[in-house]
């Protein structure tokens, strides 16, 4: 008995010590770790977690459907396209699409898109990257084409509840990737909202036009519409046909041809004095028919006054001047935000002097100009064409033989990453120029310069 008392003794006297050994090493670890023991530092350092990487992603939203909307209890589908042109996921892609006034949800086909009133908001976990996506810098894009690796996100359907004009827009973006093009996350597209049945009737006319005018001049049209009712015109287009080369005038959003009215009120008119032709070559010695034609998207009661003639005699030219122009661009290549420095030479090759003689140079949508000088007496003016930088600079006169140097700095922007960054110049004067037209033996009319755009 005596023994077996012994033995327990001895046993729970080994398992205090154990304790008391494991406790005193415990405490000598948390005594090495407070002062930075390089054991525990790596023991802590294994038990971190990496930071995850953003993939990267080029998110770009369109939309497709009508423009001209028949008001009535018929919902309205629009096709709505997230595409992804990689080279990684899109992570938790958020898009709104803002409906104008007149125009409210009712339902998606698939329910990723929600929405109440003017507002749709459609989301969606991931984008998978769609190598058929077509990359675009336009703000109104076209939608890309439905491919199976690419399908349309959604559709909405929308209930029109007014008339009048307004813009359907969208906008997205990825919360957990990095999208390398912020360009094309939006989106916009014009409607018109029409009540039918409308019935109007538009008339044209045209005063102003020369019955002789030199060659190499622009023919000026004051063209006149009148809407004579009863009903309001939607998106009066105006046309101009004939043997002359066009220069379209932009007066409206609508304009795809010549010009363009959205609304026309019943028993009203508007005058157009922008619109602009250039004769051809061939007219000289001959009187150039012009036909200008005016149409609406509301049904039309009377086409008979829908067309007018106006009739011009080009005589040869008082003064002839054939301008030549070259472009350089330092340096060769440049990374994304370098400037690049465009020095543009306009030479008059005669015979006579050149008047009024104005250099136009386009960046692109790669590129952006942010300054532009000529010498002395002349003036430049910065814009934006079609979402393309451009710059107009006037020269004044060069008499035959002399010449004029205009330069223009450009920086790059981030998307024209390995691209070739062009510059494009042509000019422009109230002399007959021959290269306008590419006639044999002339200077060229237009010059182009390329920068590489280094990653």
């Amino acid at each position: 008995m005596r023994l077996v008392l012994r033995l327990l003794a001895l046993t729970a006297l080994a398992v205090a010590l154990a304790v008391s050994v494991t406790q005193a090493g415990a405490a000598a670890t948390r005594a090495s770790c407070g002062h930075g023991h390089a054991r525990c530092d790596a023991v802590s350092s294994t038990k971190k977690k990496r930071r995850p990487v953003l993939a990267r992603a080029d998110l770009q939203v369109a939309l497709s459907g009508r423009e001209l909307i028949p008001v009535g209890d018929e919902p309205i589908l629009y096709d709505v396209y997230l595409t992804n042109r990689g080279p990684g996921k899109a992570r938790a892609v958020r898009a709104t699409v803002t409906l104008p006034a007149g125009l409210e949800f009712r339902f998606s086909t698939t329910g990723r898109c929600q929405g109440r009133g003017s507002t749709v908001t459609c989301a969606t976990p991931s984008i998978r990257p769609c190598p058929y996506a077509t990359r675009s810098s336009r703000r109104f894009a076209p939608p890309p084409p439905p491919h199976p690796t690419c399908p349309q996100f959604d559709q909405i359907a929308l209930r029109p509840t007014g008339q009048g004009l307004g813009t359907i827009s969208a906008s997205a973006r990825t919360l957990l990737s990095l999208d390398l093009n912020p360009r094309n996350n939006e989106f916009s597209m014009p409607v018109t909202l029409q009540r039918p049945p409308l019935l109007t009737d538009v008339a044209v006319s045209v005063a102003g036009t020369p019955s002789t005018l030199e060659l190499g001049q622009e023919l000026p049209y004051e063209v006149t519409v009148t809407n004579n009712g009863p009903g309001d015109a939607m998106r009066v287009a105006i046309g101009l046909e004939g043997s002359v080369v066009s220069r379209p005038v932009q007066t409206d959003p609508c304009d795809e041809t010549f010009g363009c009215i959205p609304v026309l009120p019943a028993h009203s008119t508007r005058t157009m004095s922008a619109l602009r032709a250039l004769p051809a070559p061939d007219a000289l010695g001959n009187t150039i028919v012009a036909l200008v034609t005016v149409q609406s998207w509301t049904p039309d009661t009377n086409y008979w006054n829908n067309a007018v003639v106006a009739q011009t005699t080009i005589v040869p030219p008082s003064a002839t001047a054939d301008l030549g122009l070259s472009v350089t661009g330092e340096p060769a290549s440049v990374p994304v935000g370098g400037l690049v420095t465009y020095t543009t030479t306009v030479v008059n090759h005669g015979p006579d002097a050149a008047g009024n003689v104005v250099v136009l140079g386009r960046a692109g949508p790669d590129a952006e100009v942010q300054s532009a000088t000529v010498a002395a007496g002349g003036k430049c003016q910065l814009g934006k064409v079609n979402n393309e930088s451009v710059v107009r600079c006037e020269l004044g006169t060069l008499a035959a033989g002399e010449s004029a140097l205009m330069t223009a700095s450009v920086v790059a922007l981030p998307h024209a990453v390995g691209q070739n960054m062009g510059f494009i110049v042509d000019s422009t004067t109230s002399a007959y120029d021959p290269s306008v037209f590419y006639m044999p033996g002339a200077a060229p009319s237009e010059a182009v310069a390329t920068t590489t755009v280094l990653g």
